[in-house]
């Protein structure tokens, strides 16, 4: 895909906006002020159980790209948390608030996934392209490409979004496999047989289940969903008087919490099994899935997270291939050939966003004149190993010694000396003539 075609597909994003993954249907019930302590999907995903082996996300470093949280709230006390706002856009009340849903999730000492974990979040600007700060536009600072290069950048072990859109190019995707780094977020909502960003290659889809693991009513479906995970009766906390959070709100449900479920599960895989990959922790989320038959579905994706048995089974013998790099669709991107390109060295860097660490191995020199500090002119290892064409008429292979010089073989350097002798002889004489032609 050109780069005239991505900056299209960017183009698109912005302007048909970006879909809110979040809380949805009527507004949830307000209850009485104070600390969220306790949430009712724990007991069904067996957190409960897997607190009490003392996994808590230690040493795990955990990406968030959503709305920027308000960190002040009692539930993320005490919470190693790091907001990034690269484009210095000021955030919606509804962005903010769904932020901090979303963060409290899995960093809540009382009811967080992984409440030990470093957290970075990426705040992802919702305004539209024409509402966005130059500085912002100019960076691209505002889309995913930019931000899940930028929490690989930083050192990210799982990245977890729940806003949807157009996919990245794919090309950051791409990096993430590489890196063993999964990728995950929410199907979206509104029970449509579409998903757009989980539709991409690479990418965890997860929709929503309610408390019995039935599929969700609103949650959407379709092709590249991957599993399910609790997505209702959320606690939140939302705007009251003095415009801060001080309102406790439940019953809140969308795909938007679905994602840090699965998150949070693999970040509990990763500090069990700090010597697996990602992508091993991926394949061994697929194979303990919870489902009725062996067979993908569009409904329900692989099954329904089983987090226990994620946590039991070691990853150690299982792929380092994303088990995700092909979702079954011509197509859609990153294709195999773009993923096949960005790890051999042959992608165009002009197509990358953020990811200035990128070293291009093709054989194209204009673009090693463009980009001098990030060029290795042809060692890609696809041109290393690459042979050359069989001859028509291959030569034969000798099977016996070669035969002993003759005679005849021995004289003949002193032959060609000789001949070289007479010839310059003959020269000299030519010289001298010419001299004595040229003095009468």
């Amino acid at each position: 895909m050109n780069r005239r075609t991505r900056l299209t597909r960017v183009a698109l994003a912005l302007g048909l906006g970006l879909v809110w993954a979040g809380t949805l249907g009527p507004a949830p019930e307000a209850v009485s002020a104070g600390t969220i302590r306790t949430q009712p999907y724990t007991e069904v995903v067996g957190l409960d159980v897997l607190r009490e082996r003392g996994l808590d996300g230690t040493g795990v470093t955990i990406a968030i790209i959503d709305g920027p949280p308000e960190v002040s709230v009692p539930e993320l006390r005490g919470a190693d948390v790091t907001v990034k706002d690269y484009c210095k856009e000021p955030a919606s009340r509804e962005h903010v608030a769904h932020g901090t849903a979303v963060t409290s999730l899995l960093a809540s000492p009382d009811y967080g996934w992984a409440p030990k974990a470093r957290y970075l979040v990426y705040n992802m600007p919702l305004q539209q392209w024409e509402q966005l700060n130059s500085k912002c536009r100019k960076s691209r600072a505002f889309n995913l490409e930019y931000l899940v290069n930028q929490a690989l950048t930083d050192g990210a072990d799982v990245i977890t979004t729940s806003v949807d859109g157009v996919p990245p190019s794919g090309y950051s995707l791409t990096r993430a496999a590489m890196l063993g780094v999964p990728v995950i977020a929410g199907a979206g909502n509104g029970n449509r047989n579409r998903l757009l960003l989980g539709r991409a290659n690479l990418i965890t889809a997860v929709g929503a289940t309610d408390l019995s693991g039935k599929r969700a009513p609103f949650s959407s479906y379709g092709a590249g969903l991957t599993v399910m995970a609790p997505g209702t009766n959320v606690t939140t906390r939302g705007y009251g008087s003095g415009g801060r959070l001080s309102r406790i709100e439940k019953n809140a449900k969308g795909t938007s919490f679905a994602a840090p479920m699965v998150a949070g599960a693999l970040a509990l895989a990763r500090q069990k099994w700090p010597d697996a990959d990602g992508n091993q922790l991926l394949n061994a989320l697929l194979a303990t899935a919870r489902r009725p038959s062996s067979e993908w579905n569009p409904t329900t994706g692989w099954g329904t997270l089983d987090a226990v048995a994620l946590i039991d089974t070691d990853p150690s013998g299982l792929s380092h291939e994303n088990p995700l790099a092909d979702k079954g669709e011509p197509d859609r991107s990153p294709t195999l050939a773009e993923q096949a390109d960005y790890r051999d060295g042959l992608t165009d860097p002009s197509l990358l966003v953020n990811d200035d660490g990128y070293i291009y191995r093709g054989e194209d020199q204009i673009i090693c004149m463009q980009y001098p500090d990030r060029c290795q002119l042809g060692t890609s290892p696809r041109l290393q190993l690459a042979s050359p064409e069989p001859t028509a008429t291959p030569s034969p292979v000798a099977t016996e010694p070669p035969a002993e010089p003759s005679a005849s073989s021995d004289a003949s350097p002193m032959l060609v000396g000789a001949g070289v002798v007479g010839v310059l002889a003959v020269l000299g004489v030519a010289f001298w003539f010419l001299r004595r032609r040229g003095g009468s």
